[in-house]
């Protein structure tokens, strides 16, 4: 590997660290789970992975290429810990209690000779459970308080690019609706109370990894909503927004 690769993914690995950090969203009943992308290239192949992401947790998934084109996937999310954010802005204490698992079956295929050589559809069902403080204090004297229990069917299309040195760029977007069936919010006097209401997300995300059959990996996105925001008993207005980051590893069973 040339070092000028080397030393621009050292350094889009330490601003996306500082980024997610500093932006990471403190109020939201939803906090996007990082994507998956096997990128299969032949049957019979395993791909797992395993990563960090800050406020997002730990996430571990696993995929196998049942043909030349179809393959399945499944992981989740384990995300039990007390944090703080640091960066360019104030720092936001975290206490997480939160769990996500999913499921999909995905259709592959390569494309010689294109800008983007693979691509990858990806249709599935998640669930999980959400249970977040946040406070400027570390005491939590003040806090916010997110309690979600959540269904969240998606569909994911990812797009890779080799470049030189086995270093890859992908790209991929994953359009989730999630159906909440409770999602709770208490800060002071006001709060927010929903059953059986559901929110169409956006998630677009730029993945970055390098090595051969081991790769390390990090990944970078936001997830948008794209229907009307829900609002608090005052009548605030929150949607259910979120940063995607994550640095891991992935490695290919042959």
């Amino acid at each position: 590997m040339r070092l000028n690769n080397l030393s621009f993914l050292l350094l889009l690995i330490f601003l996306w660290f500082n980024f997610s950090c500093s932006v990471i969203s403190h109020n939201s009943g939803y906090d996007a789970n990082p994507v998956f992308t096997p990128f299969h290239e032949k049957a019979g192949e395993i791909k797992a992975s395993a990563g960090y992401g800050r406020v997002l947790g730990i996430q571990a998934n696993a995929s196998y290429s049942l043909s030349n084109h179809f393959a399945l996937m499944g992981g989740g999310v384990y995300n039990h810990q007390t944090i703080s954010t640091v960066g360019f802005f104030n720092p936001v204490y975290f206490k997480m209690k939160s769990h996500y698992a999913e499921g999909a079956i995905g259709y592959y295929f390569s494309l010689p000779g294109k800008v983007f050589t693979q691509v990858e559809i990806f249709a599935g069902l998640g669930t999980g459970v959400l249970h977040k403080k946040t406070d400027s204090d570390q005491d939590f004297s003040s806090y916010q308080e997110w309690r979600s229990k959540f269904k969240k069917p998606f569909l994911q299309i990812s797009v890779r690019k080799s470049a030189a040195d086995n270093l890859e760029v992908g790209f991929a977007n994953r359009l989730s609706v999630v159906r909440f069936r409770a999602l709770n919010y208490t800060a002071y006097a006001d709060t927010a109370r929903y059953r059986k209401i559901g929110t169409l997300i956006t998630e677009p995300v730029l993945v970055v990894s390098y090595g051969k059959l081991l790769k390390a990996t990090s990944q970078m996105g936001v997830a948008i909503p794209l229907t009307k925001a829900l609002k608090t008993s005052s009548g605030t207005s929150f949607s259910n927004a979120s940063i995607l980051f994550q640095l891991g590893i992935k490695y290919t069973f042959r």
